[in-house]
């Protein structure tokens, strides 16, 4: 309810001068272009298009529009995005961003959770070492449990210094849930001359770190919150050092073998 909400509202700041009978596939268009431009991925467009396109059908159906404009969507076959942060890149935007975020970017960097789930996150949900997220929080419907330990344990004890005692959430500012840090990230991640840099980068970084650690799928997917393989194996992403290191193991691997097959 809350994305669709988020979404929802997208929607209304763009086209707050139109009326619903006025929006024409140009218009729409647009839109397309202005979300894109400000970094939203294909995926989260695809999205706020749908809504949009089940709201003008509704209107139809009620006899408030005669027509329904074409809505292209993107096609979202092998469009997962395969950005991630090295730790230099990502204590850098730590450098840049504005305080209320920093704690933010730190849990999904280390524990991969989806940004609402964070900025949605209660006082409430903690119970002594474990943070428990409700179902109707989480993306995927399925509450679980999160057990408060290193990292995780100094980013809430800093939150905890922070607590605004009117406040419900854990990650706030001044007190208020965060709902626009889209120009706030825009902004660091191009001082950092890092331009092609997204938060959901390090959200990747989390379950790509768990699998370097051989973190169990099954129990990285219940950290981070995925459901399928397919969507955790979107996270294994191999870079050049990888490479180097799996070469040199590899070669490593042939020399030993080599040298016992000399020996015989």
């Amino acid at each position: 309810m809350q994305i669709t909400r988020y979404r929802a509202g997208n929607l209304r700041t763009f086209f707050k001068d139109v009326p619903v009978e006025d929006l024409t596939e140009r218009k729409i268009d647009l839109y397309i272009k202005a979300r894109l431009k400000q970094g939203r991925s294909r995926t989260t467009v695809n999205r706020e298009l749908q809504l949009l396109g089940q709201a003008m059908l509704l209107a139809k159906r009620k006899k408030l529009l005669t027509d329904v404009p074409h809505i292209e969507k993107f096609s979202e076959k092998d469009n997962a995005r395969q950005g991630f942060f090295e730790q230099e890149e990502f204590e850098t935007m730590m450098s840049l961003l504005p305080p209320y975020l920093k704690d933010v970017a730190r849990f999904a960097y280390h524990i991969g959770w989806r940004k609402t789930e964070i900025l949605t996150l209660e006082w409430r949900d903690i119970h002594g070492d474990v943070i428990r997220l409700h179902s109707e929080i989480a993306k995927n419907k399925d509450g679980r449990a999160l057990v408060i330990v290193g990292e995780l344990a100094n980013i809430l004890a800093r939150r905890q210094a922070e607590r605004v005692e009117s406040s419900p959430y854990v990650f706030h500012r001044e007190g208020l849930r965060i709902k626009h840090d889209n120009r706030a990230w825009h902004t660091a991640r191009q001082k950092a001359g890092l331009p092609g840099k997204f938060f959901h980068d390090a959200r990747r970084t989390a379950g790509r770190n768990m699998d370097r650690a051989g973190v169990p799928r099954q129990t990285a997917k219940q950290i981070t919150g995925d459901q399928t393989d397919a969507v955790y194996n979107r996270y294994r992403i191999v870079n050049e050092q990888d490479i180097r290191e799996g070469m040199v193991q590899a070669q490593a691997y042939l020399a030993r073998n080599l040298g016992h097959e000399t020996d015989k």
